[in-house]
């Protein structure tokens, strides 16, 4: 079945929200107040998991279960690695937000030998050097990076041509995606600037 990205980004969105609510049955109308969107974009967005509502709702557990085909199980793992160990990356290691994901971070990389030398983390630590290397023997598919501007693209070429699946980018740069690897550009300060300028 063929979702379209900006509705697949919004049905991700709606499945991690879900497990949290005690309800059993959620109208569009419930869904649309959670989510900040109109209960037609909803409906709609609901459509693409053919998954019939009844007049008084979506039962919980059932739109759950169809969500969940949308996501990665969470018996299958998927290799990550952090590149950039500033101030962000290491909070972003600290935070656990991945504990109860199949994501796993098992490798961290850092132009800086001091700071791969000093920084602590739960997984190993190595020199941009070995990026290649590392990504390549790990079988990594996923990056999360906090490169500087004049880097991003260069690092994403490189980790491209390590096979690279996708790439979360929080710099401030956005770097051009070639190949069959995707990049998620997050910026602090783009939202900020969307959220002031509306």
């Amino acid at each position: 079945m063929h979702i379209p990205e900006p509705a697949r980004k919004r049905l991700i969105q709606l499945a991690q929200l879900l497990p949290a609510l005690d309800a059993d049955t959620l109208t569009s109308l419930d869904l649309s107040r959670m989510t900040g969107r109109t209960d037609a974009t909803v409906r709609k967005d609901i459509s693409y998991l053919d998954l019939c509502g009844a007049s008084n709702g979506y039962k919980r557990p059932e739109l759950l279960k169809a969500l969940q085909t949308l996501l990665v199980p969470q018996n299958e793992i998927k290799k990550c690695c952090i590149i950039g160990l500033g101030l962000f990356a290491q909070a972003l290691t600290e935070s656990g937000l991945l504990l109860s994901s199949p994501f796993v971070v098992t490798a961290g990389f850092d132009s800086s030998l001091n700071r791969v030398e000093t920084v602590r983390a739960p997984f190993p630590l190595y020199p941009s050097a070995r990026l290649e290397r590392v990504i390549g023997g790990e079988n990594i598919e996923y990056a999360i990076v906090t490169p500087d501007e004049k880097d991003a693209q260069g690092l994403v070429n490189r980790l491209v041509h390590c096979g690279i699946k996708g790439i979360v980018n929080y710099g401030c740069a956005v770097p051009v995606p070639h190949g069959k690897t995707k990049v998620e550009n997050l910026s602090l300060l783009g939202s900020l600037q969307n959220l002031a300028s509306e």
